[in-house]
């Protein structure tokens, strides 16, 4: 018998086989400490990659830039549209879930605009993402910290969804009217009656057999709350038949 826990034979011998492959190299010249080719490490490559980087980061902060004007047009249009205001996303091009991404960042910039500029460089992407960040935490997320707005800069988008996932707001399921619930219970007591007189006439039938008291009981119960519900549902009109 096998213990619980313990690896079996199989499992064993796929292991030792991957520890005896030997380490796959891309490149003749790959390093072996970063497993990158050394030409990554050759002055005119760092050169050109923090050139592409220093673009690519102004490049995010003109975008975030224009999120925020656009956001704003948003936000002025929106009182005007009214019902009409989806209809007019639509025909501008762009989703309900853009535009809310759109005002949210306009939103957080009107609140604190300095913010919004130092981290401009994470790009649109990761900004949507801080939309959905507890206000009282943008900034415990955002502190201000270079090394870890760096950090944050390499960080994959599903690697900065899961950093911000404890500050991020929790969805609320909608809490059920008294007329919902009301509407759900008098569907079970629909499906309910059918059962109800069928158990009712086998009780009829079986009334001289020892049929188990707790479950008449039970029975009882249950009989007595659709009823009753149903009674009231009937004298006070609470939803339409």
């Amino acid at each position: 018998m096998i213990k619980r826990g313990a690896p079996s034979k199989a499992a064993s011998a796929l292991s030792k086989a991957r520890e005896n492959i030997p380490e796959k190299r891309l490149y003749d010249d790959e390093s072996p400490s970063t497993n990158e080719p050394a030409v990554f490490s050759s002055p005119v490559i760092l050169r050109l990659e923090e050139r592409f980087r220093s673009g690519q980061r102004q490049l995010h902060r003109d975008i975030v830039e224009q999120i925020v004007h656009l956001g704003g047009i948003l936000q002025e249009a929106k009182p005007h549209l009214g019902k009409n205001y989806n209809a007019w996303l639509k025909r501008l091009g762009i989703s309900v879930r853009t535009a809310f991404n759109y005002e949210g960042v306009t939103a957080i910039s009107e609140s604190n605009a300095e913010l919004v500029r130092d981290y401009a460089v994470l790009g649109a992407n990761k900004w949507y993402m801080l939309v959905h960040v507890r206000p009282d935490k943008l900034t415990t997320v955002l502190d201000g910290d270079e090394k870890r707005k760096a950090e944050m800069e390499q960080m994959s988008e599903s690697e900065f969804a899961a950093f911000l996932k404890p500050y991020v707001k929790r969805k609320r399921k909608p809490t059920p009217t008294v007329e919902q619930r009301s509407n759900g219970f008098r569907n079970k007591c629909k499906s309910w009656r059918p059962q109800i007189k069928e158990f009712s006439d086998y009780i009829a039938e079986h009334l001289d057999d020892d049929l188990p008291v707790e479950m008449l009981e039970e029975f009882m119960k249950l009989k007595e709350v659709v009823d009753e519900f149903e009674l009231l549902l009937a004298s006070r009109e609470v939803l339409p038949a």
